[in-house]
């Protein structure tokens, strides 16, 4: 019962490699851990991997058609011909655009940019967009768009216009006619990063011509290095994998990040990134939203005159732009993901449907890429949001590992106007009334490929710790993983079973979730950390009554106030196996008094055992002194298997299971038998009995044969209620029997006998307090009528004190028969006899006081007899003989 809503993954490790890895690099048991986890597995290949130089990044030339489309630049910028680099709306092509116009003019050429318009025009390679910049120039080369620009090439070709073209997404069947078509993706292109972003083909352009125009690799390099955060900024944008040479790419940009852009210096101060703070982290959560901002919503344009500006005020004010288009962004992506959940929620059938295929008139088209994302993290399946806002619609889709978006979309090429992405991530163009059958048929993909289990979210646990490992040395060999992004994510580390001191939630409106943990028993012992968890305040719930909790998280520094440690950001948390089982005992307790709140004792039809038992064949332990019952608590967790624990009633059974949840080694390892329990909850009770996750489960009367076949031991806690319910304990088919009531067990029966028989002094009292309310000659005797009255009997003792007045003459009276099964009873006081009524005359009356004489003589013989006479037939007929 894991409140969690991933599967948690623990990679798999190998201690040997690990060692090694400690051995060689002098590093902690957890990061060995996480990179062999990785497949860093070697000192080797670790080595490799925390090295970060240059001469490790690919030669440019080994790109297919890297030689013409440079050589065709490098002319271009030598002849002062004008060149037009047509970039893509969203963060990659604009950082992919700035970067090679500014390449291209510091190398002595002349560059101007050309970014379409998403509302207007749509991702990609225009024809009309090309006879624009014809007017221009006559050079056009494409960044991060145009591989599947088949038709717009032929046009290009026609008008004269050189293209050459840089991409990274998934080329088409037929590549576009084209001066050179540069992309790492190509089938017959051996460079060996296939994953480069938009912006990383783009520099790798730059980095051959600058090569080809100063002569040295080592100068053209040096040239090019400058804008390499840029480089950094698009490719975390993109989250293309941050592995082999985008690592190093990633890293070198962050190194000198905004030390020359005045655009990305303006541009961290309204994020609130200060340059000591720049990671993978902050560029993809503070400043590539901002640039993307402006491409979702109008012109993005403004986001490449921004990062080319020179000019500090202007780059503040673009920047200031940039902000507030990203609040306005972050507001229409709000209503469209809620409003898309609102469908999912009424118009979809999970079980049978595994996408998602949502379109609305309403939707702007600039951000349902990003509520596609949010929803993929709420449903945890592929899924296409479509904006109807014009015709043909437009929709993008985010997808789930096991499913490829654009291979399905490739498969369903006829439905759309025009198609594109990558695996996990695509855009299109589709008529409306083509949406219906791509709902159908990308679902029928979806079941021909993934299974059930594909569609829970998985959480990737990359090791596992105790609070103890977590220190500032842990953080500073966490951090040399660095830069973190898509293919080297931050590791998520977990730490199960933690004490769990304190649970609240924090913000404006309680939606974080601030838990207070320890590794110790008491409060002062072990380590304590703070561990926040954003947007999970609701899950509050699921962990308040719990003493101990599994999380998954990552450790990282918090300052405030001048102090700083490490606190715990939580990625997950669900309850150990024992808390889940004592969260599911503490919601059973209410149902199961509920259940009971008109248990009825015994009648006398149940309360004499109709033969005396066989011996019982195991042992029996006599446990009927205060001493020895103290210690039954202690002795049953360390016995193998589980016991069957006895109590009278119901709420003494359902009080017992709640005092032992607070004792640390039966949390969780109690249960609750009743014979009205749900035949799904006795399915749960026996597996975990089955399973020995259970010390004792607690009852208040007889447990089935099945059940009571896996229980080793019976404790009889307290005394039987009836002669019957103690024979009922000889007949165990377990091998031990502990007889573990004590003398304050009999007084306490006592006191419940004397509610079920009233003597003299109870009757009288009934009786006063019928005449008290029975002025007009009727009385309605109610449960609740006499619970109000305090008087000292069950409803089953005042029926029996109704019929000893029945007797007597003092009432008249409805039915007889079932007045226990009724909740009320009307009654007709008869005029009160003049002389002093003998009791004995009520037969009714015999009957109390001779049960009541029998109940307590079966008290004193269960509780003097010694264990061994309980194996003779004679010692059984003092409460056969009743």
């Amino acid at each position: 019962m894991n409140i969690g809503c991933a599967r948690w993954q623990l990679t798999a490790g190998d201690p040997a490699k690990e060692a090694a890895l400690c051995d060689a690099l002098g590093i902690s048991a957890a990061l060995a851990k996480i990179l062999v986890g990785r497949g860093i597995d070697t000192p080797a290949a670790a080595a490799e991997f925390f090295d970060f130089s240059w001469d490790k990044v690919p030669s440019p030339w080994l790109l297919a058609d890297m030689e013409p489309a440079a050589r065709r630049l490098a002319e271009a910028i030598e002849k002062k011909e004008p060149i037009t680099v047509y970039g893509d709306y969203d963060a990659d092509g604009v950082t992919a655009a700035a970067l090679l116009v500014q390449i291209i003019g510091e190398l002595g050429g002349r560059a101007a940019y050309y970014i379409p318009h998403r509302a207007e025009e749509g991702y990609g390679l225009h024809q009309e967009a090309l006879a624009e910049i014809r007017e221009q120039s006559r050079l056009v080369v494409t960044v991060d768009c145009g591989i599947s620009a088949v038709a717009e090439a032929e046009y290009a070709l026609e008008q004269g216009i050189e293209l050459v073209i840089t991409d990274h997404h998934q080329p088409g069947r037929e590549l576009p006619r084209a001066a050179a078509v540069v992309n790492p993706n190509r089938p017959d292109c051996s460079y060996p990063t296939k994953d480069l972003a938009g912006v990383g083909v783009a520099f790798k352009l730059a980095q051959a011509v600058a090569r080809l125009l100063t002569g040295s690799d080592q100068q053209g390099d040096e040239l090019v290095k400058k804008y390499l955060d840029l480089v950094a900024l698009g490719t975390v944008a993109d989250v293309v994998p941050l592995l082999g040479e985008n690592r190093i790419l990633v890293q070198k940009g962050l190194e000198n990040f905004g030390q020359i852009s005045v655009g990305l210096t303006a541009l961290m101060e309204v994020a609130g990134v200060a340059s000591h703070q720049i990671s993978a982290g902050n560029l993809a959560f503070g400043l590539a939203p901002r640039i993307n901002a402006l491409g979702r919503l109008d012109d993005a344009a403004a986001a490449v005159r921004l990062l080319l500006t020179d000019d500090v005020q202007e780059a503040r004010k673009l920047a200031q732009a940039l902000d507030e288009a990203n609040q306005e962004r972050r507001a229409i992506e709000d209503q469209v993901t809620e409003e898309a959940a609102a469908m999912v929620e009424t118009e979809v059938d999970l079980d049978k449907e595994w996408t998602l295929v949502l379109a609305s008139p309403d939707w702007h088209p600039g951000v349902i890429g990003i509520a596609a994302s949010r929803l993929v993290e709420r449903y945890h399946r592929p899924t296409i949001l479509i904006s109807l806002a014009e015709e043909p619609g437009k929709g993008s889709g985010r997808s789930i590992d096991g499913f490829e978006l654009h291979r399905a979309l490739e498969t369903l090429s006829p439905l759309f106007e025009r198609f594109g992405g990558h695996k996990m991530a695509a855009g299109l163009t589709i008529r409306r009334e083509m949406i219906p059958e791509l709902r159908r048929e990308l679902n029928k993909l979806a079941q021909s490929v993934l299974t059930e289990e594909d569609l829970v979210p998985r959480l990737r646990i990359d090791a596992q710790v105790t609070l103890d490992e977590i220190d500032m040395a842990l953080l500073k060999d966490l951090e040399r993983l660095a830069p973190f992004g898509a293919g080297n994510p931050t590791p998520v580390l977990a730490a199960k079973s933690l004490a769990l001191r304190r649970g609240f939630t924090v913000g404006k409106d309680g939606s974080h979730l601030k838990l207070i943990v320890g590794s110790g028993e008491g409060p002062g012992a072990g380590s304590n950390f703070s561990a926040i968890g954003f947007r999970m305040g609701e899950r509050l719930s699921h962990v308040q009554g719990a003493a101990r909790v599994d999380l998954a998280f990552q450790p990282k520094l918090n300052v405030w106030n001048g102090e700083t440690n490490i606190e715990l950001y939580l990625k997950d948390l669900r309850l150990p196996q024992e808390e889940a089982r004592q969260q599911l005992l503490l919601e059973k307790l209410q149902n199961y008094l509920k259940a009971h709140e008109n248990h009825r004792p015994a009648g006398r039809e149940r309360m004499v055992p109709t033969s005396v038992p066989a011996p019982f064949p195991g042992r029996v332990f006599d446990w009927r002194s205060e001493e020895a019952k103290a210690a039954v608590f202690r002795e049953l967790p360390s016995k193998a298997d589980a016991a069957l624990l006895y109590t009278v009633a119901p709420r003494y059974a359902a009080a017992l299971a709640e005092r032992l949840t607070e004792v640390s080694v039966y949390r969780g390892r109690v249960g609750l038998y009743h014979g009205l329990m749900a035949p799904r909850d006795r399915l749960a009770l026996k597996e975990m009995l089955e399973e020995g996750k259970l010390a004792v489960v607690i009852t208040a009367e007889p447990v089935d044969d099945e059940l009571e076949k896996l229980f080793a031991r019976l404790v009889v806690y307290q005394l039987p209620i009836t002669p019957q319910h103690f024979q009922r304990a000889w007949s165990f088919t377990g091998p031990e029997l502990y007889l573990a009531y004590t003398a304050r067990d009999l007084e306490r029966n006592q006191a419940l006998w004397s509610r079920l028989y009233p003597v003299r002094d109870q009757l009288v009292q009934l009786y006063l307090m019928l005449g008290r309310q029975g002025t007009s000659g009727q009385v309605e005797v109610s449960r609740s009528w006499c619970a109000q009255g305090a008087l000292n009997l069950d409803w089953a003792g005042i029926c029996r004190g109704l019929r000893v007045f029945l007797d007597l003459g003092l009432i008249e009276a409805e039915g007889t028969s079932n007045w226990e099964k009724a909740d009320s009873i009307w009654v007709r006081l008869l005029p009160a006899p003049k002389n002093k009524l003998d009791l004995t005359r009520s037969i009714s009356y015999n009957e109390c006081v001779k049960w009541r004489a029998y109940l307590d003589s079966y008290g004193q013989w269960a509780l003097e007899t010694p264990v061994s006479r309980f194996q003779e037939q004679d010692a059984w007929r003092i409460v056969l003989g009743a």
